[in-house]
């Protein structure tokens, strides 16, 4: 009865209570490591999804490999792109920054050393203020010339064009031509033929003179030779060359501050002008008593025109 007892015991135990392993922990890593029949397989076949089950990476199928791969390529090759996008427009903005300069005319006339400094310590100035606008694409250049202008007349225009090496740009002026002049205490003033006034002259010296026969004396003579006066002067010789009409000599009478009279070349007769009235009237009247006393075959001593809508000769 004990050993049939016994038998049955035997018999009725589970059979991995037979197995007694030297090192349990052993037992659980290899269970760990190896998939058998009948288990669902728990965890992840991705790198980014953590799972208490995954000891190792190898877990990766080749085909989760070969999507791991392609995604880690295009964030790669997406990344890349943006880094050499990203440094060809910090190239192209900072090539776009007028940082050196170097003055040039539009009518190739050669400045010294000492002109082209103070125009670019003028234009400095300029950026200092304002220096957003050395980035190109927002310089004001109408903002520039008139600043260049308040300390250099002669200015007509002021370009910057970017040019020459990475960050370096050209400052192209086109300078004022005269087409009269005055002389005030050993000292030329000119006007151009727009009535501007300046000092500062980089062509031939103009054939027309502003001759002074007032007889005041030279301290209050800066006054009658005031900018306004060299102004209207500029105005008249200008429209009358547009008019066809070429001025050859310019005098302020005697005793006068705000007349002179003009000599017309091919004309025999002066023309007495005022300051007072508008220059573009005044030689319009010029050219249509030209025309009138030609045509009538009448030469006079004078012709004056500094009454609206009236002109005397004698």
């Amino acid at each position: 009865m004990k050993l049939f007892s016994s038998r049955t015991q035997e018999i009725d135990r589970p059979r991995r209570r037979n197995i007694l392993p030297a090192d349990s922990s052993q037992l659980r890593s290899e269970q760990r490591n190896q998939f058998r029949r009948g288990r669902t397989l728990t965890g992840s076949s991705s790198r980014n999804i953590a799972s208490s089950n995954e000891l190792n990476s190898d877990m990766l199928s080749p085909r989760a490999m070969a999507h791991h791969l392609t995604a880690h390529r295009r964030r790669l090759t997406i990344r890349l792109t943006a880094a050499i996008v990203a440094c060809l427009a910090i190239y192209v903005i900072i090539g776009q920054i007028a940082a050196s300069l170097q003055v040039t005319t539009k009518d190739q006339i050669v400045l010294s050393s000492d002109q082209q400094q103070a125009y670019l310590k003028s234009t400095e100035n300029y950026f200092q203020m304002r220096p957003v606008e050395r980035f190109h694409p927002s310089l004001n250049t109408v903002s520039l010339i008139a600043y260049l202008q308040e300390s250099h007349p002669e200015v007509v225009s002021a370009d910057i064009v970017l040019g020459g090496g990475f960050g370096e740009a050209n400052l192209i002026l086109s300078l004022r031509q005269p087409i009269a002049r005055w002389n005030i205490d050993g000292q030329d003033e000119y006007v151009d033929k727009n009535g501007v006034v300046f000092k500062t002259n980089y062509y031939a010296a103009p054939s027309l003179q502003i001759v002074d026969e007032s007889g005041i004396t030279p301290d209050a003579g800066k006054s009658v030779a005031s900018a306004r006066f060299l102004g209207f002067v500029g105005l008249v010789v200008g429209d009358l060359e547009g008019r066809g009409l070429k001025v050859t000599k310019a005098t302020i009478p005697a005793l006068k501050t705000r007349q002179i009279d003009i000599n017309i070349e091919g004309v025999p007769y002066i023309f007495k002008l005022s300051t007072d009235r508008l220059a573009g009237e005044q030689t319009e009247d010029v050219s249509r008593i030209i025309a009138f006393l030609q045509k009538q075959g009448i030469t006079p001593e004078y012709v004056d025109v500094r009454v609206k809508g009236k002109a005397f000769y004698k």
